[in-house]
């Protein structure tokens, strides 16, 4: 997922006269194992929208990413900054949220709307609900996933193997079914296998699937699924469900709706009706 650019947006303050906001973004209480990056990110995006200059940003600074993409980390930074930053009600007018923190209920205009768990900023959803629901998104993408690899592979002809096995460790080596077709192969594959399959084939074969400009974003997704699967892997079997957030959640489904948008359009919308229940 692109990030919001704080490279881009020190320079754009100062020009604001407002560059003790990115200073101060920095020395904010970093709670433990939390992405202090993250933070500074919610932080600076509140400050923007509440002194009305986002869309300005965005439009001078950050208009070259898409609008769903660029909604996605701009609320998942809002989340993290609230979740971490002690936030005890929430205010909010036209869409946008701002932190309230001890504030008087009574001297809130009555044009607003005190929100003190709002569905998307502060609801606590069950880490194993959180996790079954990551583990049905995985699910659902693995046969599409299959396909796309099958298909490719399709191109190669008889060599279809020698690509499959490219750089697999041993262990992954011999769960693959390589005797037969290659539709009984793909039938067999698990996701992190396919994803191994991608990555060590991408300059050779899967890179040129994808528009130029979408590339380098695309292998970034696969590298973070990787991660994600294996992180859901440890959650199952060192029993550590509850360490499991609503945070973590939206960062591992929305990189996984923005990995599948580039394959399946309708899929990818299908998962992002999913993540709203």
């Amino acid at each position: 997922m692109p990030d919001f650019p704080l490279t881009l947006v020190k320079p754009y303050l100062v020009e604001k006269g407002f560059e003790h906001i990115y200073y101060e973004s920095d020395k904010i209480p970093t709670p433990k194992n939390t992405q202090r990056s993250t933070l500074r990110r919610g932080r600076i995006i509140i400050f923007l929208e509440e002194k009305g200059l986002l869309a300005d940003f965005i439009e001078k600074h950050w208009s070259d990413v898409e609008t769903k993409k660029r909604e996605a980390e701009i609320k998942i930074c809002k989340n993290w900054y609230y979740k971490n930053t002690g936030v005890t009600s929430v205010i909010q007018t036209t869409n946008n949220f701002y932190r309230c923190d001890n504030f008087p209920i009574d001297n809130i205009s009555e044009n607003s709307e005190i929100i003190k768990n709002p569905d998307i900023l502060i609801k606590q959803a069950k880490p194993e609900q959180l996790l079954e629901n990551i583990r049905k998104a995985f699910s659902k993408i693995l046969p599409v996933v299959t396909n796309f690899i099958g298909n490719t592979l399709k191109e190669k002809s008889n060599n279809w193997k020698n690509y499959t096995i490219k750089n697999l460790s041993d262990i992954t080596k011999n769960s693959l079914h390589l005797e037969g077709s290659i539709e009984n192969f793909i039938k067999n594959l698990d996701i992190l296998a396919s994803f191994h399959i991608i990555i060590n084939n991408w300059n050779e074969i899967f890179m040129n699937k994808f528009e130029k400009n979408s590339r380098k974003d695309i292998l970034d997704y696969i590298h973070r699924l990787i991660t994600i699967r294996n992180n859901i892997k440890a959650h199952d079997t060192m029993n550590v469900t509850e360490q499991y957030n609503k945070d973590r959640f939206d960062h591992d489904f929305g990189t996984m709706i923005f990995f599948i948008d580039h394959i399946d359009k309708n899929l990818a919308e299908e998962l992002r009706e999913m993540k709203k229940h």
